[in-house]
């Protein structure tokens, strides 16, 4: 019996136990290769008794700490992620950081900076604006990773811009390769230079500055005006000071006004009080020299020189007329060289620069 069950049963358990070892040792093509996801999952222990939520965590977190490790421990030709740490993958990590910092970032990851120094007007000194590859791109460790990093504002030749007009010379300045500001406009009095015109720079054109930096113009304001006073009836002294006060000089004419009868009083001005006039400019001003009209002094007696010198003192003409001296028998009238008489007689009111006789003796005038 033993024959006839070997016969009837143990070829049927031989031959289905050949199938099922067979398909174990011949598996599909996608059972060849497990993916990644599988290897990882293969390679993990989970704890037992823990829920599958709890088993899930776990994984993420284990997932995470294969990260940290792998970044802390890859090898060379190993990939990694520019500037990516374990749980921040957002914008570029490496622009607008220090270079310091840049370097510290590219060594944790085992990358190699290369450095490009390029001069930059809005970035500060040491400052990273730019990388090669971007973040977030996949390249072996121990590579090269490019940092563009600020210099800094580049020296520039200061240009010269006196004479120019203020809006030319804050368009000039504030263009390239300049890019300078203007930090203040002081405005000033100016003779020889145009009202809006540059006089002066804080920064001489040929001087080197660097770019960005702050300058000072000074620009001219014209020629400064002044209010002229009013001097009128001020002695001329007096209105000599009070126009030198406001900046002006003094222009002196004399004349003789019966009106201001005062020698030395200003009798008028040329200049209306209140006028604006350019600083240093010149007022003119009449002062009076005395009265015109006067009374003729008695110069009767006096030596002849004595009585012209006194009258043209007074502004007179002056006309002497000899006559030879009268003979009354043996005697002789007169004195040479004496006024015997004037024209129009002493006390008489006279016009200035009117014209007065003396009388006088002259031995010549005799013969």
């Amino acid at each position: 019996m033993s024959d006839g069950a070997d016969e009837v049963e143990a070829p049927e358990e031989s031959s289905g136990a050949d199938e099922e070892t067979g398909a174990e040792e011949e598996p599909t093509d996608a059972e060849q290769e497990p993916t990644d996801a599988e290897e990882e999952t293969a390679g993990q222990e989970q704890p037992e008794g823990e829920s599958e939520q709890a088993d899930e965590a776990a994984g993420a977190e284990a997932a995470d700490a294969d990260t940290e490790d792998e970044a802390a421990g890859l090898q060379d030709g190993d990939f990694v992620r520019i500037a990516y740490t374990a749980r921040t993958v957002e914008g570029d990590q490496l622009v607008d950081t220090t270079e310091t910092a840049a370097r510290e970032q590219l060594d944790a990851l085992g990358l190699i900076p290369s450095i490009d120094r390029q001069n930059m007007l809005t970035s500060p000194e040491g400052t990273v604006i730019g990388q090669d590859p971007p973040a977030g791109n996949e390249v072996r460790r121990g590579s090269e990773v490019g940092l563009i990093v600020s210099a800094g504002p580049s020296t520039v030749e200061m240009i010269d811009v006196t004479g120019m007009s203020l809006a030319e010379a804050r368009s000039r300045l504030q263009a390239a390769p300049l890019h300078l500001s203007i930090a203040r406009v002081d405005r000033v009095y100016s003779d020889t230079v145009d009202e809006g015109d540059v006089i002066a720079q804080s920064v001489r054109g040929g001087e080197d500055i660097e770019q960005g930096s702050d300058v000072v113009l000074q620009v001219s304001r014209g020629v400064q005006q002044v209010e002229v006073p009013d001097v009128a009836g001020m002695t001329r002294s007096e209105a000599e000071q009070a126009l030198a006060d406001a900046g002006l000089t003094l222009d002196v004419s004399r004349e003789y006004s019966d009106t201001v009868p005062s020698a030395g009083e200003v009798i008028e001005q040329s200049v209306e009080p209140g006028t604006k006039l350019d600083i240093d400019s010149s007022v003119e001003v009449v002062v009076s020299a005395g009265p015109r009209t006067i009374d003729l002094p008695n110069v009767r007696g006096d030596a002849l020189q004595s009585a012209v010198d006194q009258l043209r003192e007074l502004d007179l003409r002056v006309q002497v007329i000899r006559e030879p001296r009268q003979r009354i028998g043996p005697f002789v009238r007169g004195e040479e060289g004496l006024v015997e008489e004037t024209a129009p007689p002493p006390g008489s009111s006279i016009q200035r620069q009117e014209r007065v006789k003396l009388y006088t003796f002259d031995d010549d005038a005799e013969e």
